[in-house]
């Protein structure tokens, strides 16, 4: 995991955050913290103690909280999940996701399939119903 110090750089047109060095955190001490880029506030996570950025270049519109070792993000209008590196998770995008339930199990919308499947986050599968396409 990359960790990035809180240094900001102010320009004209955006708020640029500078680089620095990779630490190990554990998953305890991620944060949500919400950043102006480009003229637009977006959601990154950091280090509880240090406010320092954990994951470089990996800013979002929106973001939850880490459970079974992943959390679910927004951007763009569509939803997936991050693991703990900040990696995108699966090659899914969803228009629509709801909360991770115990097993980590989600209930999303497919942007070209109707009605609303489940997907187990962790193996990559969607159960039961998978989703059905629009023609």
């Amino acid at each position: 995991m990359h960790t990035v110090r809180h240094e900001l750089l102010h320009t004209r047109y955006a708020t640029f955050v500078l680089v620095i060095t990779p630490v190990e955190r554990k998953l305890s001490s991620y944060k949500l913290a919400y950043v102006t880029r480009y003229g637009r506030t977006q959601v990154t996570y950091v280090d509880a103690e240090s406010g320092l950025e954990i994951f470089e270049n990996c800013y979002f519109d929106d973001a939850g909280e880490f459970e079974h070792g992943y959390a679910p993000v927004v951007k763009n209008g569509r939803y997936y999940h991050i693991d703990t590196r900040g990696k995108v998770a699966y090659p899914w995008r969803f228009s629509d996701m709801g909360p991770m339930n115990d097993t980590g199990v989600v209930a999303v919308q497919h942007p070209r399939a109707h009605g609303w499947s489940h997907f187990h986050v962790a193996s990559k599968t969607f159960i039961n119903n998978p989703p059905r396409y629009k023609n």
